[in-house]
């Protein structure tokens, strides 16, 4: 998403609030481990009111 400071700022994949990482501490998903990801944001989604 962007940075500030020594943070890289991330948001979740399907949107919503935007997180500080320190960016030793991130990597790229794998290709076989993106329909994990995208799954787990879903049931996230799924599980709020509204």
């Amino acid at each position: 998403m962007g940075h500030e400071g020594p943070y890289i700022q991330l948001r979740p994949l399907a949107g919503g609030r935007e997180w500080d990482a320190d960016p030793d501490r991130i990597r790229i998903l794998t290709p076989d481990e993106l329909p994990s990801a995208l799954l787990a944001e879903v049931n996230a989604r799924s599980r709020q009111p509204g």
